[in-house]
């Protein structure tokens, strides 16, 4: 599994989103991405 890193950004009571299609596959994502792990997931968002 690789170290990942998200942020949830609410705008008007509103959780932004990535959608994602693969395929017949449809599904969504908490925007961010694959991170190479240092210690602190939370410093890589900021």
């Amino acid at each position: 599994m690789r170290n990942r890193s998200g942020v949830i950004i609410m705008i008007e009571n509103t959780v932004a989103l990535i959608k994602r299609e693969r395929g017949k596959e449809v599904y969504y994502v908490i925007p961010g991405g694959g991170i190479e792990f240092r210690g602190d997931t939370g410093a890589v968002c900021s």
